[in-house]
């Protein structure tokens, strides 16, 4: 978290984050970010998750550009 607050909403929990703090969802878990007054995150995940930005049709708008590493073997 950068800046703002974000709510994670899991199955059976919620875990509400401020800036300067993290929490990594476990692999295979429904969540469900929510922020009212907006937040700004950093958000790290495989290059190969599908969010709903992804989906055509979908009523949120599109993720932002994924960043890609550079460096060299």
């Amino acid at each position: 978290m950068l800046s703002g607050s974000l709510t994670i909403r899991l199955d059976d929990d919620e875990v509400t984050l401020g800036p300067g703090q993290l929490y990594v969802v476990p692999r295979g878990v429904h969540h469900q970010p929510v922020s009212v007054e907006g937040a700004d995150v950093v958000l790290i995940e495989p290059s190969t998750t599908v969010n709903t930005g992804d989906t055509p049709g979908h009523p949120h708008r599109r993720a932002a550009p994924r960043l890609t590493s550079t460096r060299t073997a």
